[in-house]
């Protein structure tokens, strides 16, 4: 057994350590080198359990929520860091044509909101799960309608051929790439305004353009958030919201 003299010269033998690491972490300068990075994935998770909501979760307060998640790949295609997007299915009756994230709804077999993200993906594209190492999920962002609480998962694919990729044609049109400097250059980001009226207030998201298809809507909030997470320093793109 330790005396508490020997606790207390263990302790300070080994927290200088602890900080050192942790400090390590938390001051990364992340650029394109090391965005995907382990030091980076350390210093994300515990970003990602400090981070603000999106908006204040008293909106979900007395709502009967759906819940569902999307998957961010974050991947490397011909060794660029890149994040990966889908279109949806023209032959859907919602947000057909739209650029999205692949996921859906929690279906009552799926274990955690985790398993709905890498289970939705793998349906959707044919990324397999053995592929898909979690960084964790970010704050629940409400569909417009507010009829739903969407759960952004963080997640690293590794070295992805888009050609391999099995696309399942009912629910994706498209998959497509678009680099990490791309979505951090200024010149590719904007915002747009909607005006609100007596139902709800206006607001304001960003847009992303630059690529084969303008990314905006909720899917714009989403890599908003989570390019601020993972790619400090190198993605400097502010917009204010304007409520009215």
């Amino acid at each position: 057994m330790l005396s508490s003299a020997s606790r207390g010269a263990l302790r300070l033998r080994t927290s200088p350590s602890c900080r050192t690491i942790s400090s390590t972490v938390n001051n990364l300068m992340v650029n394109e080198e090391n965005v995907f990075s382990e030091i980076n994935r350390l210093r994300c998770k515990n970003k990602l359990t400090h981070i603000k909501p999106v908006r204040d979760l008293n909106w979900a307060k007395g709502r009967d929520l759906k819940q569902a998640a999307v998957l961010i790949p974050l991947c490397h295609v011909d060794g660029v860091p890149s994040i990966l997007f889908t279109l949806r299915s023209l032959q859907l009756s919602s947000h057909r044509g739209e650029v999205s994230f692949p996921g859906g709804r929690e279906d009552d077999d799926d274990d955690h909101i985790i398993e709905t993200a890498i289970r939705e993906t793998e349906e959707e594209i044919g990324l397999h799960r053995d592929f898909v190492q979690v960084w964790g999920p970010m704050s629940p962002v409400p569909t417009y309608d507010m009829k739903a609480a969407v759960i952004p998962i963080i997640a690293y694919c590794g070295n992805i051929h888009l050609p391999s990729l099995d696309i399942n044609k009912h629910e994706v049109e498209e998959v497509f790439v678009r680099s990490i400097s791309s979505l951090c250059d200024l010149k590719n980001t904007g915002f747009t305004h909607f005006k609100g009226d007596k139902k709800r207030p206006g607001f304001t998201l960003p847009v992303y353009t630059g690529g084969p298809h303008r990314v905006w809507g909720l899917s714009a909030i989403i890599l908003h958030q989570c390019l601020s997470i993972i790619a400090p320093g190198l993605y400097k793109f502010r917009f204010r919201q304007i409520s009215r």
